[in-house]
């Protein structure tokens, strides 16, 4: 029973899919809707509106060569063929800006299409197309500001014989529709599924012609959402109000649920990160956009937008699946199950992006592993069309996450076509004034930004950093060709925001624990955009550009060490961990009081916060690069272990499974799955294993591997490179130290190991393609 179902999903895929380049298709295909209204404005949005499922019967009267489906939705879609499913994507196509571009995905049907008679089935769902009009914080109607409308849909299957002819079944008036088993579909409240509706009569409508957006077909080349894993419970327990299931994890997904139970039978699935002291389910930090009170939602919406959804029983043998919504949960609770129900068919199926794992880190301290684990999983939750910043509350593409995250995903995942797109998704955004958005796509909010929806300094800079990060890690220079006109105007409309080349407007450092220093969390982030926009000009060949942007770089670092930085103490701003990071990390800092300020950024660690970091969404990516790049990655490590508040062991202390919004616990307000500070992961890759990515220069890809090994026994890390998985594994006993690398071709690398006390003294090593063993004697301290 328990292998029947968890393979039962698979079982009934067919088709693999493609990518495949828009140029290479005419469409004849129309987009088409179902003739019922779906779109509401007000209150009926929350009322029952079954999603549609459009359907065509078509004959094959001659041996096939071949058949390829392309398809796509303004919505979410999932089509079937002659009952089976095609492919293993769901959530499909991704999230984007439909004014823009619209993905579609392309299916190799061949070996499945063996029958005469055949039936091509497609439900379309309300995805991000057809939002209700939720007040998020009782402000933001993702209505308003996204591209909406009634869901649709585009096929186009082009069969060719193996006599040469060739006949197309594309989507138009003759399709027709009828209301699927999905009473509601939300991609924020859940899904009603009643499968009673599979049992009875239904009346087929033609399907009329759609009216879509603006945006251009794309072949989908992100990866898509897919099924990653299946959960077993850990546990069950009797609750007040139903059965409550412990998964053991903290994860994205959904309930897949096998029942035998009477017809009429009603089970709703309520989901959260937490469990109340008495042991029964907490909702609340997993609660939709806030709403958590009567009125806030808006007209029809619910008082508290909790994660659930409704399964309603056949009477037969009923296998239950959300397909077009997703929740982040690590309970569930059953409610309405008449008995206990059988464990062994439930499963809650993991979903997040089908991205290739490239990276891996793994040392001689089990909390450091568990801490990478869990880094991983809130990574993978948070994957889900764009990188959110979180799999629940909110589910959209804050840039500031992206910005502290963006290498910690590269570390571990082959990252260039989702980066690609979310380049693109800001690109989308972008305000008519040049500027780029908090979120994209862009769902009107723009907090501490500089007017006409524009965002703060810190979430804009997504778009530049990662045109950057994608040349340094995959070479992707088309992408910065294309790009680089939008990343210029991003830079010219903070230009004209400046005053006396500094800006004062920013959310900051995000969660951190210090006070915020705004002038100097914007000014900096104004002087780092201005020396990026310099770096990728040059690497275009725009030198007398690039020569412009670098003296107005100057001109901020001047205006913002005579501002901000103290001459005799090194102080930066108001003095904190973060303001500190900030300078050292962009380079502000002028050499000559480089000691001074990073000794006062090493005493308020040491002495001010007791050995705990302070710091916030950037500041605690900076921190442990600053510490690293200054001969401390003993320091870094010290804060990364230590015990208490706040830091990442009081996480793991207090039952995380995934990464905390906040430093501090909550029952309430902050998500328990936020990528933020897993930048973490970065240092353990660059400063323990010591692996780093030297900036492109010739043919080979050159790195450096200059391992720390003062507070641990051995560590292992591989990483994915464009010429292949570049590894290295140390270990020591005693003072004597073996370390293995491995190259692959057409890269350098420079090994550096330690000869004195100080890591200011090392011996280096050039190693080329191969596997290396080195044997070394490290100094006392090392």
């Amino acid at each position: 029973m328990r292998l029947i179902l968890v393979c039962l999903f698979h079982l009934f895929i067919i088709g693999s899919g493609t990518a495949q380049s828009s140029s290479a298709i005419h469409w004849k295909g129309k987009w088409i809707r179902d003739p019922q209204t779906h779109f509401f404005a007000d209150e009926k949005a929350y009322q029952e509106n079954p999603a549609p499922v459009f359907k065509k019967e078509f004959r094959l009267n001659k041996p096939l060569r071949s058949a390829m489906l392309h398809i796509s939705a303004l919505g979410y879609y999932e089509a079937s063929l002659n009952g089976k499913k095609i492919g293993n994507r769901v959530l499909e196509p991704s999230q984007s800006d439909y004014a823009h571009r619209i993905f579609y995905s392309s299916y190799d049907l061949t070996s499945a299409l063996n029958r005469q008679s055949n039936s091509l089935e497609v439900v379309v769902g309300n995805g991000w197309y057809n939002p209700m009009p939720l007040r998020l914080f009782g402000r933001f109607n993702l209505q308003e500001a996204l591209p909406v409308g009634e869901p649709a849909l585009l096929v186009q299957l082009e069969l060719i014989f193996k006599d040469g002819s060739k006949q197309l079944v594309s989507s138009d008036e003759s399709w027709q529709v009828t209301d699927s088993e999905i009473l509601r579909n939300s991609i924020y409240l859940g899904e009603w599924i009643d499968l009673r509706v599979n049992n009875n009569f239904r009346e087929w409508r033609k399907a009329i012609i759609a009216n879509p957006p603006a945006g251009k077909l794309e072949a989908h080349r992100s990866p898509s959402v897919v099924i990653g894993d299946t959960l077993a419970p850990v546990a069950i327990y009797s609750t007040k109000t139903g059965w409550l299931l412990d998964f053991g994890t903290n994860q994205t997904g959904v309930l897949q649920l096998k029942t035998r139970l009477p017809a009429g039978t009603k089970l709703k699935v309520q989901y959260g990160e937490l469990l109340y002291p008495d042991g029964s389910l907490n909702k609340m930090t997993s609660v939709t956009g806030q709403i958590k009170a009567a009125g806030i939602g808006g007209p029809g919406a619910p008082d508290t937008a909790y994660q659930e959804d409704v399964f309603i029983c056949s009477g037969g043998e009923d296998l239950f699946r959300p397909k077009f919504t997703y929740h982040g949960f690590r309970y569930a609770e059953i409610q309405g199950y008449p008995g206990e129900p059988d464990t062994s068919a439930i499963r809650a199926l993991v979903l997040h992006a089908d991205l290739k794992e490239t990276g891996s880190f793994s040392c001689s301290n089990l909390r450091i592993n568990e801490l990478v684990a869990i880094c991983r999983r809130t990574f993978l939750s948070n994957l889900i069309g764009v990188q959110s910043d979180c799999p629940h509350r909110e589910k959209l593409g804050y840039g500031g996450d992206i910005v502290a995250t963006a290498e910690s995903f590269i570390h571990l995942f082959d990252m260039e076509d989702f980066y690609a797109k979310t380049v693109l998704d800001f690109a989308d955004a972008a305000r008519p004034n040049g500027a780029f958005t908090e979120t994209a796509p862009f769902v009107g909010i723009a907090d501490e930004g500089y007017g006409e929806g524009s965002g703060p300094i810190e979430w804009g800079t997504a778009h530049p950093e990662l045109l950057w990060q994608l040349y340094r890690y995959y070479s992707n220079k088309e992408l910065l060709l294309d790009q680089y006109p939008n990343a210029k105007k991003w830079v010219e409309f903070l230009r004209s925001k400046a005053v006396d080349h500094q800006l004062h407007n920013t959310i900051g450092d995000h969660e951190s624990v210090a006070p915020k220093d705004l002038s100097v969390s914007a000014t900096s982030f104004y002087y780092y955009n201005v020396s990026l926009l310099a770096r990728l000009a040059f690497i275009l060949g725009k030198e007398e550009e690039a020569m412009n942007y670098v003296g107005l770089a100057e001109q901020i670092k001047q205006r913002f060490v005579e501002t901000y930085i103290s001459k005799d103490s090194g102080k930066v701003g108001i003095g904190t961990q973060s303001t500190q990071a900030h300078a050292l990390y962009f380079g502000l800092v002028p050499s000559e009081l480089k000691a001074a300020a990073f000794n006062y950024l090493v005493n308020d660690i040491t002495i001010c916060q007791s050995g705990h970091l302070s710091t916030g969404i950037f500041g605690t990516k900076y921190l442990l690069e600053v510490l690293g790049e200054n001969g401390r990655a003993d320091l870094a490590y010290d804060i990364i272990t230590k015990e208490g508040f706040p830091g990442w062991m009081h996480m793991i202390d207090n039952g995380a499974t995934s990464l905390w919004e906040h430093w501090g616990y909550s029952d309430n307000t902050f998500s328990h799955n936020h990528p933020m500070f897993g930048t973490v992961t970065e240092f353990f890759f660059r400063w323990i294993a010591g692996i780093r990515k030297m900036d492109k220069g010739g043919m080979e890809e050159k790195f450096i591997v200059q391992p720390d090994t003062r507070r641990l026994d051995w560590a292992k890390a591989k990483v994915g490179t464009k010429n292949g998985t570049l590894s290295t594994t140390w270990k020591k006993k005693g003072n004597q130290l073996e370390v293995i690398v491995e190259v692959p071709a057409n890269t350098i690398v420079q090994l550096q190991l330690p000869t004195t006390k100080t890591s200011r003294n090392l011996k280096t090593t050039i190693l080329k393609q191969g596997k290396h063993t080195i044997l070394h004697t490290l100094p006392p301290g090392w």
